[in-house]
């Protein structure tokens, strides 16, 4: 049996019908890159900025937020790492961290938007317009942010709008709300221990003063009875009493300053300083603490308005002046590289706790001699248990007090340090920068799709033009077709002085005019002469 006898490809047939069918395949490759080239002018350009965060590890991290960050405590699986992004994601483009967006950079609504929210109103009337167009603008502007991991614990956060400051304020302002609320939540633990001890600080204060109050109305009452044998003594005994009360309202002041100035210091990253004593502080320090023994000793002798108890008073504010003087050089000659805030900062604190080593001191002293005082009055057994009993519950509830105080210091300085720490913990290695170039639309991959989508329809033409046509191109097609041997061919003959018409030649024409036109256009648009709006 004889074989079909194989129908080999020849490419110069193929090259052949491109040839004759250039116009085809030529006017898509040139119309089509030059449509898109012209039309993108058209398009309302876009832009994107982008912040990069660093998310630090800490110990004070939340349980909850730990697991957000890869690599914390362990290696997680890649199926992980796309969980923590898409939690991630949702928390930093959840509707109450764009409705905060909104309302910082005051973004008004599209008429779209109110468009949509006017249909969606006629179709449900109890619905309030203006949250109704609040949920429509988040669920816009969710769609122009995009939240990525950078590695294992950098977060990238971008924002993509039609003008260049737009998307770099919202990228910004995004990222500081994040970090905002992140923080927010690793101090709400902290915050709530300070207010239940601040609570619970205020209500043994209360206590406390009350207790006092208690006990000074009974020695008022034992001064009265006392005054007609004494009255010296009741007037002396009044006297320290007041002094005494002055002088633990101000221990009480100078602790409170003191916590918030180490808190201060701890936050700017400076807990360690802490100011040498020169030889001429530590003297009038020394001077200062003497003044307390001259008291001890005054007030065995004389009454608490005796001129000499009066004068080494007045010999106190005096020395205290020289040492606040004294603290101040000091600190600006051995911290001249801070600055002007961490310089005030430990100016007052040096002095504040020196002060309150010296209010001590004194409280010690008023004290003990108002003890020695009260021991001259006249008590009738009755009166000494009442007294006994009084001074025994001032005692109870200012233990009580002290210790909420030290747990009160001790919460605070927790909270100073969790916020100095959790500040450090995120970081804005890259902030967002208004972008000088937009991302959309992006003409070199315009004209290249158009190009391709330009040759594909061009051969594709061909191809349909090709299976369209049936005449014969061939001298076997004809002879297939006859069944009878072609003896010759005549060639296309052109007469002498005459030229025949190129066939198509509108086309180039049309090609040159839309050419000339487009060019144009893109001048003008990119010079700025010429604006499309959509």
């Amino acid at each position: 049996m004889q074989e079909a006898p194989t129908k080999n490809i020849d490419l110069r047939e193929y090259l052949g019908i491109i040839l004759r069918r250039k116009m085809l395949w030529i006017v898509p490759l040139l119309l089509i890159p030059l449509l898109a080239w012209g039309g993108s002018f058209l398009i309302k350009p876009t832009y994107e900025s982008s912040t990069l965060i660093l998310i630090g590890s800490s110990k004070l991290l939340s349980r909850s937020f730990s697991s957000l960050i890869p690599g914390q405590e362990e290696r997680v699986s890649p199926y992980k790492v796309e969980e923590h992004l898409k939690v991630l994601k949702n928390q930093i483009l959840s509707s109450g961290y764009l409705k905060r967006l909104i309302t910082i950079l005051k973004i008004p609504p599209d008429e779209s938007v109110v468009r949509t929210a006017y249909e969606i109103k006629g179709e449900f009337p109890d619905l309030e317009m203006q949250e109704l167009v609040l949920n429509l603008q988040v669920e816009k502007l969710k769609g122009s942010f995009s939240v990525n991991f950078r590695g294992e614990n950098l977060v990238e956060i971008s924002a993509r709008a039609h003008n260049p400051s737009e998307a770099a304020s919202r990228a910004k302002t995004l990222a500081e709300i994040f970090i905002e609320e992140s923080l927010a939540n690793q101090l709400l633990g902290i915050r709530g221990a300070l207010e239940f001890s601040d609570e619970q600080l205020a209500i043994y204060r209360k206590r406390l003063w009350e207790a006092e109050a208690e006990l000074r109305r009974f020695q008022e009452k034992l001064l009265r009875e006392s005054a007609g044998a004494d009255p010296a003594l009741a007037i002396n005994i009044n006297s320290m009493n007041n002094a005494l009360d002055l002088v633990k309202m101000e221990l009480e002041n100078l602790k409170s300053q003191i916590n918030t100035l180490e808190g201060r210091l701890f936050s700017s990253g400076n807990a360690h300083l802490e100011l040498s004593f020169s030889p001429h502080l530590q003297e009038l320090k020394r001077q200062l603490s003497s003044t307390n023994n001259q008291l001890k000793m005054g007030l065995t002798r004389y009454n608490w308005l005796d001129a000499k108890v009066v004068a080494v008073n007045q010999e106190v504010h005096s020395l205290l002046d020289r040492i606040e003087r004294e603290i101040t050089k000091q600190v600006a000659s051995q911290f001249e590289s801070k600055s002007s805030a961490v310089k005030n900062t430990l100016e007052e604190l040096t002095f504040l706790r020196l002060k309150e080593d010296f209010d001590q001191q004194k409280l010690e002293v008023l004290e003990s001699s108002l003890e020695k005082l009260n021991r001259r009055l006249t008590l009738t057994p009755k009166n000494q248990q009442t007294l006994e009993r009084l001074q025994r519950k001032v005692e109870e509830n200012r233990r009580v007090y002290e210790l909420f105080s030290s747990q009160y210091t001790g919460v605070q300085i927790s909270q100073a340090a969790t916020q100095a720490e959790a500040e450090a913990k995120f970081k804005v290695i890259e902030p967002a920068r208004i972008p000088v170039a937009p991302i959309s639309p992006d003409r070199r991959k315009l004209l290249v799709s158009a190009a391709l989508l330009g040759l594909a329809l061009g051969f594709g033409s061909v191809i349909v033009a090709e299976l369209s046509d049936h005449s014969f191109k061939k001298v076997e097609e004809v002879e297939g077709y006859l069944g009878l041997k072609v003896v010759g061919t005549i060639p296309l003959i052109e007469l002498a002085g005459w030229r025949a018409p190129k066939k198509k030649a509108w086309i180039y024409i049309a090609i040159l005019i839309v050419t000339a036109l487009l060019i144009g256009l893109a001048y003008l648009a990119g010079s700025g002469r010429l604006s499309f709006v959509l």
